[in-house]
């Protein structure tokens, strides 16, 4: 009889521990918790910027020769188009001009 009382209290004591951790949760006002993810995002996002601004300073010299890098490659890369394309519009060039040539004497050598 006394295991029975025993598991009985246990269980009435963790019913009225849900019960006032659900009846906290309801009677909470709305509004604090829409502040209080807002105050933390503003948190989060000020950590960032700031982890952002030590990392730039750290790394200022990399990213600046990083860049120097970079435009040389986009120099070169433009370059090595010109010239491709300038290869490619003579042949096509070259190739008309065959092409046209070629169809005048055909055109003179038909008969009437």
């Amino acid at each position: 009889m006394e295991e029975k009382d025993s598991v009985a209290l246990i269980a009435a004591f963790a019913a009225g521990a849900i019960l006032g951790v659900g009846a906290t949760l309801l009677l909470r006002s709305e509004p604090a918790l829409p502040a209080l993810l807002l105050k933390r995002a503003r948190h989060g996002r000020e950590r960032l910027g700031r982890g952002a601004r030590r990392a730039a300073r750290g790394a200022g010299g990399a990213v600046e020769s990083l860049s120097a890098v970079g435009h040389d490659a986009l120099e070169q890369l433009r370059g090595e188009l010109a010239e491709m394309v300038g290869t490619a519009r003579d042949q096509l060039a070259e190739e008309i001009h065959a092409q046209l040539h070629a169809g005048k004497r055909g055109h003179q050598r038909r008969p009437r």
